[in-house]
């Protein structure tokens, strides 16, 4: 699993070096990025993508939980596409494989050492708008001032392969749609898996039995899926509003996790009513505007239940984002229950304002409903 989260990493930390490298290239509007007026100039010369994107919210934010104490909040979320169907066109070359099937598959893009590379036509357009994509999102917590030595805490990290088809006909499906496939894993990067250790870390650390909590281990492999769509859009895209259904099924047992981590017997103190992962989680939904005003950037509704006891346990977030000056600054409240993963089952409140940073360009990319 280690592995996994390096591998990601480094995927991560070559493709910004890859997007910072290449930035002199690129039409004037894409290297000045959010809200600048040339875009409308610069991006009909040439249609470009960009590679790596973001895929949740980047944030950097001041959140306070109800059963916490206040800290310093990082979210970082990006998302790469692999090269599918480079590779597919590669083995269609050979008759022994996909020759007979698939001939004179193309790509749907090339290949370079650009952060972004001109889109092109396929033959094979319904084939060439599948992608396959890895995402990583991590979340951090720094105590400043809040706890001894002002630690900081890994929350939550989220390494995800995914299928992902955009559909081509507005006229038969909603413009903006697109469905989602994939596997991933999901843990707060802790040790403790034991009472064992985890008094001995009571005892010997400079915190509470309550901040040691956050250090026990969580970890869940999920299938994962959701459909995105526009459910409203002027022509000039100035306003859209996006909505978003998501479903996720937490395995017992997962190829990077291996058995599931939960609740254990020696946390009967503060487990609550010990809550299963698949009881608080597994089906969301999400409604959001987003804006080019002057001012206002975008307002989202997200809310999420159990997939095996749904609309028992509900969560529910509201997000408020305005520009001020060139600075996208949100404020959101969240009431239910995975505000953190240590304590996934226990219901708490939660309020964040900060920075909200997305991908260049407008608008930005749906972004999945977070499960919270």
């Amino acid at each position: 699993m280690k592995h996994f989260y390096l591998l990601g990493m480094l995927l991560l930390l070559v493709s910004a070096a890859r997007a910072q490298s290449a930035t002199g290239g690129l039409p004037t509007g894409l290297q000045r990025g959010f809200g600048d007026e040339a875009d409308s100039v610069a991006r009909p010369q040439q249609k470009y993508e960009l590679l790596l994107q973001s895929f949740e919210y980047n944030t950097v934010s001041f959140t306070k939980d109800s059963d916490d104490a206040a800290f310093m909040d990082f979210t970082v979320s990006q998302r790469y596409p692999l090269p599918l169907v480079e590779w597919l066109r590669l083995f269609a070359g050979q008759p022994w494989l996909l020759g007979r099937w698939w001939p004179n598959v193309r790509p749907r893009y090339e290949i370079d050492s650009a952060c972004c590379r001109p889109a092109k036509p396929s033959r094979r357009k319904y084939y060439s708008a599948v992608r396959l994509n890895f995402a990583f999102s991590g979340r951090f917590g720094q105590y400043i001032g809040t706890r001894p030595s002002s630690p900081v805490i890994g929350k939550r990290f989220n390494p995800y392969l995914f299928l992902e088809y955009h559909f081509r006909h507005p006229s038969l499906v909603p413009r903006g749609a697109s469905v989602r496939v994939g596997y991933g894993h999901e843990s707060n990067g802790q040790g403790i898996a034991d009472s064992a250790a985890f008094y001995a870390t009571v005892a010997n650390s400079h915190g509470t039995e309550r901040d040691t909590r956050d250090y026990i281990s969580r970890g869940w492999d999920y299938w994962g899926g959701d459909v995105s769509w526009n459910l409203y859009e002027t022509p000039n895209r100035k306003h859209v509003v996006v909505a978003d259904l998501a479903g996720r099924a937490y395995l017992r047992r997962g190829a990077l996790q291996g058995e599931k981590e939960e609740y254990r017997r020696w946390e009967q103190p503060w487990a609550g009513s010990n809550l299963r992962r698949n009881e608080v989680s597994g089906l969301a939904a999400s409604l959001e505007y987003v804006s080019e005003c002057e001012f206002f950037n975008r307002v989202r509704l997200s809310a999420e239940t159990g997939m095996t006891r749904p609309f028992r346990y509900n969560s529910w977030r509201a997000l408020v984002c305005l520009r001020v000056g060139q600075l996208p600054v949100f404020a959101s409240y969240a009431d239910g229950y995975n505000g953190d993963l240590a304590q996934f089952g226990i219901r708490n409140q939660s309020v964040s304002a900060g920075l909200l940073l997305t991908s260049f360009g407008f608008p930005a990319l749906p972004h999945r409903p977070t499960m919270r």
